[in-house]
């Protein structure tokens, strides 16, 4: 789930926290109702993956819960939501390859494949932007 946050939030750097965990949530629900992913939680300390056994909307519901409720926790939903690229969603993947690639020599060619995501948008981030003599961008 914090790579499709980090993806989604990248696009639009100046967008608020809610507009890209909307965003990020509707992402997660069309690529699982197209069967592309597979949510659930890592096992064995992270060596497996289990899929969660519950409706969509249930698991949509679960990860807004960790997600949005508790987004500056970051060692809690960063770590333990998990989603599984299913064998559909890497056959589509590799069908867009070659503009993954264009994408991406566009963001060197930038400079900006390394640029940080504003903290307003990091995990732990606003409570971070908020201390006292912080120079960095808050809210």
């Amino acid at each position: 789930l914090q790579q499709v946050h980090e993806y989604v939030a990248s696009e639009d750097p100046s967008a608020s926290l809610a507009e890209v965990q909307r965003k990020t949530l509707e992402l997660v629900r069309a690529m699982a109702e197209e069967g592309l992913i597979a949510l659930g939680d890592p096992v064995d300390h992270g060596a497996r993956f289990k899929d969660w056994d519950i409706p969509l909307d249930e698991a949509i519901s679960r990860l807004s819960a960790e997600y949005v409720d508790r987004f500056d926790d970051r060692l809690r939903w960063p770590l333990m939501l998990w989603i599984r690229v299913t064998d559909k969603g890497k056959q589509v993947g590799r069908a867009y390859e070659p503009e993954y690639e264009a994408w991406l020599a566009d963001l060197r060619a930038k400079g900006r494949e390394y640029d940080p995501l504003p903290l307003h948008l990091v995990p732990g981030g606003r409570a971070r932007s908020a201390s006292p003599g912080d120079a960095t961008e808050s809210n």
